[in-house]
């Protein structure tokens, strides 16, 4: 997700790659607009947003495409969908999120242990 007004500008470096590096790539670019909210860890904490993604085919190489996706949209200050595959690390997404290092501390008082950290979440709030 990047802020409303880098949308177009995010959609055309991604259309760019897409038909210059992997013209073979039958998946289109999907682009969606949603209203800020107020979730601390909301891809659209307070910033209209436009959704640029787009997918790996199951039966081809997604990985070294989705990592060229990420390098090409993060010129563009992105935000992360939780349930999709990203690159970002705790200290980009404290950059990306206002609100992270308050949600940790939330996190951490109420789940001291850790116990619903995961492989994937621990190094993201751990």
């Amino acid at each position: 997700m990047v802020p409303f007004d880098r949308g177009k500008e995010a959609f055309l470096a991604l259309r760019d790659l897409v038909l210059e590096k992997y013209p073979d790539n039958k998946y289109p670019i999907e682009i969606r607009s949603i209203a800020a909210d107020s979730a601390y860890l909301s891809p659209f904490y307070q910033r209209d947003s436009i959704s640029v993604s787009i997918c790996g085919h199951r039966y081809l190489n997604y990985r070294e495409f989705l990592a060229d996706v990420a390098r090409t949209l993060d010129p563009f200050d992105p935000r992360p969908h939780w349930g999709k595959i990203h690159y970002m690390d705790k200290q980009r997404l404290q950059a990306a999120f206002p609100e992270y290092g308050r949600f940790e501390s939330i996190r951490e008082r109420l789940d001291p242990y850790g116990a619903f950290l995961g492989p994937y979440l621990s190094p993201l709030f751990g």
